[in-house]
């Protein structure tokens, strides 16, 4: 197994991989991160102590970034991330 590492502004990814790394694979990473920052920003900048509430969801966008990453996967996914950080950060939530 191979790993890679990552990091954006606050927040690092560690990826472990078999084979060939994925062609581009730090820029779907760096979206991720951004989007994972933009998210959880109060979170991260103020943390409770509680992991599991704090980052409540955050598996969800792993498992999406995974399956979109796998092989196991022939099809492509919408990446999830791509379309958080394209919002426009005015707009009511």
């Amino acid at each position: 197994h191979m790993v890679l590492v990552c990091k954006s502004a606050k927040i690092y990814a560690a990826i472990v991989y078999e084979g060939d790394i994925p062609r581009d694979i730090e820029v779907s990473i760096g979206e991720f991160l951004r989007a994972v920052e933009k998210v959880y920003q109060k979170r991260i900048s103020e943390p409770t102590g509680d992991i599991e509430a704090d980052f409540a969801g955050v598996g969800l966008l792993i498992k999406a970034f995974v399956k979109e990453h796998s092989r196991k996967w022939s099809h492509r996914t919408q990446r999830i991330w791509a379309s958080m950080n394209n919002q426009d950060s005015s707009a009511p939530k």
